[in-house]
């Protein structure tokens, strides 16, 4: 399981650490909870932008180890929109606080394109607090650090699993 609290240590694995400058900490998981899917297909095609990288890294690593994603990562909102533009996710994971554009105006910027402004976008950020989630419903999704991997994944299948079902019911 992917423990992510705030904090400067990263726990690769049980009795193995090292240090790197970011925000959280994790701990690879053994086993992902969700079925693995048969086919590359069946992936679902992920976009992460984040400006701390090893947050990405380990976040992609732990996704894609459940065999049902494929994840793109930038670590700036301007090549988050490239990537999209060119990668088509079925879904964003976008942080709000950036260096070079914040997370807000990637979004707006995302839901402002006919290309890209129908994508479902999770904003993972540490300045909301667990309790605060349920109160940000509306176009957007928001998940508070730390996040472990399968509330990330659990969350991610539940936006996706509504996507497929609106275009089943418009099909």
């Amino acid at each position: 399981m992917i423990s992510i609290r705030v904090g400067y240590l990263w726990k690769v694995k049980a009795g193995q650490e090292r240090w790197v400058r970011s925000i959280c900490r994790t701990t690879m998981s053994e086993e992902p909870e969700m079925e693995k899917p048969n086919s590359a297909k069946e992936k679902i095609t992920l976009v992460m932008i984040d400006d701390e990288e090893d947050f990405c890294h380990f976040v992609r690593l732990n996704l894609e180890k459940s065999g049902r994603f494929k994840v793109y990562t930038a670590t700036s909102g301007s090549d988050g929109i490239a990537l999209i533009e060119q990668v088509k996710p079925d879904v964003v994971l976008l942080d709000i606080v950036m260096q070079d554009m914040d997370g807000g105006e990637v979004a707006y910027n995302l839901k402002n394109s006919d290309n890209t402004k129908n994508i479902p976008i999770i904003f993972i950020t540490a300045i909301l607090q667990p309790a605060e989630e349920d109160k940000l419903r509306g176009k957007h999704h928001f998940l508070a650090k730390p996040i472990t991997p399968d509330k990330l994944i659990q969350k991610i299948a539940a936006i996706t699993e509504k996507k497929h079902a609106s275009h089943a019911e418009s099909a």
